[in-house]
């Protein structure tokens, strides 16, 4: 059921009206909240780029409500790191104690304001904490909005696998603010769509060709919709595209609220909302992070489809509608896409790889598959998964496997990419030059400096503006060109490195970084370091206008705060979300730290080229031992750039004397 007020939305799920869309909800859901889902203490959980972004507005809809309504609650916030690997153990064991030590009890409300990792891991401590509490959801992308945020499914990972240990745990709210959309960056957007056209390929023909029709208002609605101000908030200030938007990702809530209504336990007809994910899921198994969950779903779509085809189900025109909407979203629809290429660096999906991934999904009865199959958009064969035998399932992945062999990199874009930087003989070092006016370095000092590396790094950060306390553009320019005429054709690593990350230049420009940064991409230097502490948001709008240039992209840790064995793989997961290379630099502090970054190094080396070295004296090693793209200094140059750095000699002296 779905009940339309003036200017939200309600669908009800279980009997209750618990989801609620609208846009700029904070007011309402904070009024809500204080008057209907009464609580001693309400307490916020978000991660470090949402709360950037979303907290202290929750916070201050929280302080009007209260005064609006004369009523005095305690409000408590924690901001835990983003990304996956927050959804462990540990993590829900530190907000537990956490809680504790803050005397939370039986009476306490859990927001979880976030994406999908947020929602399952504050959903599932709500479900244990006291022997369970009340919680509610306010998803901030469109992936969790239409998917993870309905239907109480709360979880945590372990070494063995995702979402194994959870449990079923409904949020008494879930607020959909359609405003939280225009701060995502574009592909995750696009990510969350997969979703919503899957719902209506199972569901409603009606809803597709509102997507079908709509794909220029729906994105211009999110991708240029207005951030700061109120707009949409009602009826009459809403436009055509924030109305289509708010009607296409309604038609997915209230297809899943229904079928978790009817099924609240995944016994049959819930599965239907995992068309696309069973080969999704197992090609998501090769490829993520590097790939999105709703960009695998989309491949999984196609074939599925075309399964179904196989089976003599489905039409082939059919096929191309699901695949051409797809499309118009900027989702890839085979493995052959060139933008999925270039994320995974060619990474190959074998057929037998994806078979071994789709025995592990809970759909599956003991060793049977179990496959949603399309008769039609908007229907499907059965009201469940069907059972489909491996050599139908073989026969269709063999069929959409890339025309040319992945391996041998099947694209013009992507094999010009893996012969520019990903040949470890080819870029084996690059020197970080340190000179802070280039007008008086002579050219033959830079030749020689040049003569045995690969690339040379250009640091903004350490140039010296005689009129500006920050190099200025103009400045930069000159320098740049001053560096080409004397260095040729020798490929330029781009960096402006800020003092947190070891560098030079203020933490609190991140507007004139990016300003210089972009001079780099407009210069068409070949390489671009990209800081991994800024936005996503930030991120994803530079590297979409990058141009030829390749990004490397960074972190640094001079401080040692963070360890090998567990503390960098959310910055690793982050970079290989945004860069063509992961530069990852940590500081050594006893030989152990150089043995956790090899042991780190093994873990993650069927992935994107990755620059990982140790600073300090004690880092050296780990220097020696990184055989792509090693940070290098010379002798000629004022002084190194970073600590223990060692010349290019001074490396291939150390790897002749251990043979490597």
């Amino acid at each position: 059921m779905v009940q339309q007020q003036e200017n939200i939305v309600k669908v009800s799920i279980l009997g209750s009206e618990s989801i609620i869309l609208g846009y700029h909800l904070l007011p309402y859901l904070a009024s809500d909240l204080v008057q209907n889902v009464k609580a001693s203490t309400y307490v916020i959980i978000t991660d470090r780029n949402i709360a950037a972004l979303h907290l202290n507005p929750l916070l201050d809809a929280f302080q009007d409500a209260q005064r609006k309504f004369g009523q005095s609650v305690r409000v408590l916030f924690k901001v835990i790191p983003p990304g996956e690997l927050s959804k462990s153990r540990e993590t829900k064991c530190a907000i537990e104690d956490w809680l504790l030590e803050e005397v939370c009890t039986r009476d306490t409300c859990l927001i979880a304001l976030g994406g999908g990792v947020i929602g399952d891991l504050v959903g599932f401590v709500a479900a244990t904490f006291m022997r369970g509490i009340p919680f509610v959801q306010v998803p901030s992308t469109l992936l969790a909005m239409v998917d993870s945020s309905i239907g109480g499914k709360t979880a945590i990972d372990t070494p063995h696998g995702k979402n194994l240990i959870g449990a079923f745990w409904q949020p008494k709210r879930i607020y959909m603010n359609l405003s939280f959309l225009s701060t995502l960056p574009k592909r995750e957007f696009i990510n969350g769509m997969a979703e919503v056209i899957k719902t209506a390929c199972i569901w409603n023909e009606q809803d597709f060709e509102k997507l079908e029709q709509g794909v220029e208002k729906i994105q211009d609605a999110v991708l240029n919709g207005v951030k700061d101000d109120f707009t949409g908030t009602t009826m009459e200030t809403r436009t055509e595209g924030q109305c289509l938007l708010l009607d296409v990702i309604l038609a997915s809530a209230r297809v899943k609220a229904h079928v978790v209504t009817v099924d609240e336990r995944e016994t049959g007809l819930r599965g239907l909302l995992n068309y696309g994910h069973s080969i999704g899921h197992a090609i998501e198994a090769i490829l993520a992070p590097q790939v999105l969950h709703g960009e695998c779903v989309a491949i999984g779509m196609i074939q599925e489809a075309e399964l179904s085809h196989y089976l003599g189900y489905m039409d082939r025109a059919s096929i191309d509608r699901i695949a051409n909407c797809l499309s118009s979203y900027g989702l890839p629809i085979s493995l052959d896409d060139e933008r999925l290429l270039c994320r995974s660096g060619g990474t190959p999906c074998p057929v037998d790889t994806i078979m071994s991934n789709m025995r592990i999904d809970k759909k599956n009865a003991g060793s049977v598959k179990k496959i949603v199959l399309l008769s039609q958009i908007g229907d499907t064969v059965e009201k469940k998964a069907s059972a489909v035998g491996d050599q139908e399932i073989e026969t269709i992945l063999h069929e959409q496997q890339p025309k040319k062999a992945v391996k041998q990199t099947p694209t013009k874009s992507v094999k010009v990419s893996v012969q520019r930087c990903f040949d470890n003989s080819v870029f084996k070092s690059f020197v970080s030059l340190s000179f802070p006016d280039y007008r008086e370095v002579p050219t033959e000092t830079l030749q020689a400096i040049a003569k045995d590396t690969s690339a040379v790094e250009f640091r903004v950060d350490l140039l010296t503006d005689p009129d500006n306390d920050i190099p200025s553009k103009e400045f930069v320019q000159q320098q740049i060109n001053i560096l080409r005429s004397k260095i040729g054709k020798m490929p330029i690593v781009y960096t402006v490195r800020t003092k947190s990350q070891a560098g030079t230049f203020p933490d609190d420009q991140e507007n004139k970084m990016f300003e210089l940064l972009k001079l780099g991409v407009a210069n068409q230097c070949e390489f671009v370091d990209v800081d991994m502490t800024c936005s996503d948001a930030r991120i994803q709008s530079f590297i979409e206008n990058k141009g030829s240039s390749q990004i490397i992209a960074s972190f640094h840790d001079p401080d040692s705060k963070y360890t090998w064995s567990s503390g960098m793989m959310p910055f690793y997961v982050k970079a290989a979300k945004y860069g063509d290379i992961i530069k990852l630099i940590g500081t050594a502090t006893c030989m152990r730290d150089n043995v956790e970054l090899e042991a780190f190094r093994d873990k993650v080396k069927d992935g994107k080229p990755l620059v990982a070295v140790n600073m300090g004296e004690l880092g050296k090693l780990s220097r020696v031992l990184n055989s792509f793209f090693t940070p290098t200094t010379h002798s000629l140059l004022p002084y190194v750039a970073a600590p223990g750095q060692l010349t290019d000699q001074q490396i291939d002296q150390w790897r002749m004397q251990l043979s490597l």
